[in-house]
């Protein structure tokens, strides 16, 4: 009898987690900001929300477009706290990030080189840009299935910009997202957001204040002995407003 009540058992266990983690992603779709900035641009769906970042760069919303949508330099920010060392990037077609472009990242790993693609599903210049993984040799997607990056940029007053970088992907096994999501992949992703944000936050001021002094070299900032050099930090996440 036992060994009867067992196999129902265990299917009861697998249905109620499979049916946990489908309330989960109906929960996190309801929360969505992203999903209501890409309709009507893009036909491919989105993966389940898994929250965004947000930092204040002293910039106008030009200049951080154009580093955002800089290929040559997409690796520093986009591989920022993964276990590789970039080797280059570039791009399959044209030679802008506009819809339909691949991007390819080279990076070098403990097990050798590899490459990652990252597909652009939306460009609206200085507004909005989604960028889905479409192939990966398990470089930035390990334990995740359909990742998809969605910033967005916005000006909250003359020259600055707030950019907002949204994380959208699943587990690559639905039991295992209801029972360990990720097994930390989670706090893995947001801490390589952050870090990816720092990384975008130097580059876009440093133009920023290129383009302020007319290319002129900037004058490195005067830290007093006694006072902390500061650190950004991306600001506490906010929900980015439709203005398109």
């Amino acid at each position: 009898m036992k060994s009867g009540r067992f196999p129902a058992s265990r299917a009861f266990r697998t249905g109620a987690a499979l049916l946990l983690a489908l309330s989960a992603g109906g929960v996190r779709a309801e929360n969505d900001p992203y999903r209501s900035r890409v309709r009507g641009l893009t036909d491919v769906p989105y993966p389940s929300y898994q929250g965004d970042r947000c930092t204040t760069i002293d910039a106008p919303r030009t200049v951080v477009w154009g580093v955002l949508t800089d290929a040559a330099r997409s690796g520093a920010w986009l591989l920022a706290d993964a276990d590789v060392v970039p080797m280059g990037a570039r791009l399959k077609k044209g030679s802008s990030l506009a819809k339909g472009e691949v991007l390819v990242l080279s990076v070098d790993t403990k097990e050798g080189p590899r490459n990652v693609e990252l597909t652009v599903l939306v460009s609206v210049e200085n507004q909005l840009l989604a960028l889905a993984v479409t192939k990966d040799d398990d470089v930035i997607t390990r334990g995740t299935a359909n990742l998809i990056y969605t910033f967005v940029l916005e000006e909250p007053e003359k020259g600055k910009t707030d950019l907002y970088w949204a994380s959208h992907y699943d587990s690559d096994s639905p039991l295992a997202a209801a029972v360990s999501p990720l097994k930390g992949g989670k706090r893995r992703f947001a801490a390589r957001v952050e870090h990816g944000l720092l990384v975008l936050w130097g580059m876009a001021e440093a133009a920023g204040a290129l383009e302020t002094t007319g290319g002129l070299p900037v004058p490195p900032p005067v830290v007093r002995g006694n006072t902390p050099t500061p650190t950004p930090r991306p600001t506490p996440p906010k929900r980015p407003r439709r203005r398109y």
